[in-house]
């Protein structure tokens, strides 16, 4: 893949996924419930896990545990406990759910599955790695934890009673997730494992098959959603990450990973589309926020518009709206508030205007 100083494509590519999360979330936020999704959900959120598993190191004999670990509680850990935490406080107030569980879920790192599988992905293979630097390690490794993962989507398919009725193990808010949500992180840890794959052979592929299978972009997405179409109509694979949930999931991983390839070579093709880079670059800003804008202006636009929530264009609209109003939060939160954006250099900044002495 070109490679600029900031990875423009990874950019890219991650602004248009967290733009199809705003769109999974606004099926159910303004529509009633998830329809076209099905045309992405391979992808869409494997992507992530595969675009942090390329940025996660440049050289995987190089891998420091503990800074890795002291990137995670800085740019995960501390945003995570603060946004769930402000995002908590009015359902709390108001009364609309179990006060209890909601503050179980925020110890037992669970309240925002997505994040958290990602830092914990993150520690996963930095401690492999730590130990054992090599690629014979990283695909055992994967393996093993993959068959874990499924060995947890199996159970929850008939799960004890025992285990549902404690409500630090299981959450009837937020079911199917462990603690740290590590079950949701260890069934994708393929993609993850993928990333950093591809990332230390990349320089190894001849140019002239990266070249060939670029110009393939708009087969391999054309493909993609044939095959999904197929697969809908016909067969019924299906993926839920945040349920824990899949069926065929083979086939599902296997044409995630053929949506993956052509969003990377469409990336990889634009690079910079301005908005789409910016979405990209603080996409966890716009993942935390994502869900209290898309309650504010689904309802807004169900009280002043006149449209049929069930209209998928319409729900295009809003969660179009939606990444609109989160963009002027986005920029507020980095300039006055860096603490919360992840952002190594906004966080160094903060530090030693403050004198806190501490670096990441």
């Amino acid at each position: 893949m070109t490679r600029t100083k900031r990875y423009d494509w990874v950019d890219f590519m991650r602004g248009i996924m967290m733009f199809l999360v705003v769109l999974y979330h606004s099926e159910v936020y303004y529509g009633s419930g998830h329809s076209w999704s099905w045309i992405f959900e391979p992808f869409f959120l494997s992507g992530f896990f595969f675009i942090s598993g390329y940025l996660f190191t440049r050289d995987i004999t190089k891998v420091n545990f503990m800074s890795k670990l002291k990137q995670v509680f800085w740019a995960i850990i501390v945003p995570y406990f603060i946004f769930v935490i402000v995002m908590a406080f009015p359902k709390i107030v108001l009364g609309h759910s179990n006060t209890q569980q909601i503050l179980i879920d925020i110890v037992m790192l669970r309240a925002s599955w997505f994040v958290i599988a990602i830092a914990v992905m993150q520690l996963l293979y930095a401690a492999i790695l730590y130990i054992r630097p090599s690629v014979p390690s990283i695909v055992v490794s994967t393996a093993f934890m993959f068959l874990i993962g499924y060995a947890f989507v199996l159970m929850y398919r008939n799960c004890q009673q025992w285990w549902v009725e404690n409500p630090w193990l299981y959450s009837n808010d937020l079911p199917n997730r462990l603690p740290t949500c590590l079950n949701l992180a260890l069934v994708q840890s393929p993609f993850f494992a993928l990333g950093i794959l591809f990332k230390y052979f990349e320089c190894s592929i001849p140019n002239y098959i990266i070249v060939g299978i670029k110009s393939l972009t708009i087969s391999l997405l054309l493909y993609v959603v044939l095959y999904v179409w197929i697969d809908h109509s016909y067969i019924g694979s299906s993926m839920c990450v945040v349920m824990d949930q899949y069926n065929n999931i083979l086939l599902i991983f296997l044409i995630g990973l053929i949506g993956i390839w052509a969003l990377m070579c469409i990336s990889n093709r634009i690079q910079n589309g301005k908005l789409l880079n910016y979405i990209g670059k603080y996409s966890i800003l716009f993942y935390f926020l994502n869900g209290a804008t898309l309650t504010f202006v689904s309802a807004l636009m169900k009280k002043v518009a006149f449209m049929d929530p069930d209209n998928y264009f319409n729900q295009f609209f809003v969660a179009v709206i939606a990444t609109v109003v989160m963009f002027p939060c986005v920029w507020f939160i980095n300039k006055y508030l860096p603490l919360l954006s992840g952002n190594k250099d906004s966080f160094n900044k903060l530090s030693k205007k403050l004198g806190l002495g501490i670096q990441w």
